[in-house]
């Protein structure tokens, strides 16, 4: 939830937030099932994109090109944004305190 507000808040992430994650992660294998893991990955795929889109809008000019980063890194900020949602769905079943 972290890195995901993270990204939501400032529409950008840094190489030491993508290492955080990943090391804040390793553990998952372990912990969840593949849809999880799953999820994890897409996350850190989408953070990559984000952070490589992040670094192309600091060399290009305003125009076309920019527009297009511009419209990719909104989308992307966008799926983001509606992690919070899938995230608890996914991780809810880990979290219920149940009676026994």
């Amino acid at each position: 939830m972290k890195f995901i507000s993270q990204i939501v808040q400032s529409q950008k992430v840094t190489n030491d937030q993508l290492f955080e994650f990943l090391r804040k992660t390793k553990d998952r294998d372990f912990l969840f099932r593949k849809k999880i893991h799953n999820f994890l990955d897409e996350l850190y795929s989408k953070g990559n994109d984000l952070n490589n889109l992040n670094v192309k809008l600091e060399s290009v000019q305003v125009g076309e090109k920019r527009n297009k980063f511009v419209d990719q890194e909104s989308k992307i900020t966008k799926w983001f944004s509606e992690q919070f949602t899938e995230s608890r769905k996914l991780f809810g079943e880990y979290l219920k305190i149940t009676k026994k």
